[in-house]
């Protein structure tokens, strides 16, 4: 009896022991983050400075990426700069990548009828080149949507005819 209560201590403790130490280790790992969030964006914009083209607009869209979650205006900002571009430059690629990122701005902000036209809009775009990631991605977030807005039959018909 008492062996099975010792097994039971050391056991017990070897487990707060290892949930302790994963605990400090994923707040270090979680204080280097945002520095290597802002190192990448450091970088983009350095490669920005010299980019142009196609090239611009690719990273136009990893910055608008890149601030999604964290500067929401900003990512808008950059997105539209690229779509902008991209249009001009006749650039379909970049176009969808953008209005997609401008549908998850829109998302993010709550404005569910602007999400629901950019990833049309972007479903139409990668349609056109042929992305069928791009056209996935598009489509469950565009599903997504209806589903927030509680439309929840328009979203069952999308995802159960995603590519229709």
């Amino acid at each position: 009896m008492n062996l099975t209560r010792i097994s039971m201590r050391r056991s017990i403790s070897d487990n707060i022991q290892t949930t302790s130490a994963l605990f400090i280790i994923s707040i270090i790992l979680g204080l280097f983050q945002p520095c290597n969030a802002q190192d990448v964006n450091d970088s983009l914009f350095n490669e920005l400075r010299a980019a142009s083209g196609t090239e611009r607009v690719d990273i136009l869209n990893q910055i608008s990426k890149s601030y999604e979650h964290t500067h929401p205006d900003s990512s808008f900002q950059f997105a539209t700069q690229a779509y902008t571009r991209a249009v001009e430059l006749d650039y379909t690629e970049g176009q969808a990548f953008a209005s997609f990122n401008k549908g998850n701005y829109y998302t993010r902000v709550n404005n569910y009828r602007k999400a629901i036209e950019e990833y049309d809009l972007t479903i139409a775009l990668y349609r056109e080149v042929g992305d069928k990631d791009g056209l996935l991605k598009a489509i469950n977030n565009k599903g997504n949507m209806y589903r927030l807005r509680g439309d929840y039959d328009n979203a069952c018909l999308i995802f159960l005819n995603p590519c229709d």
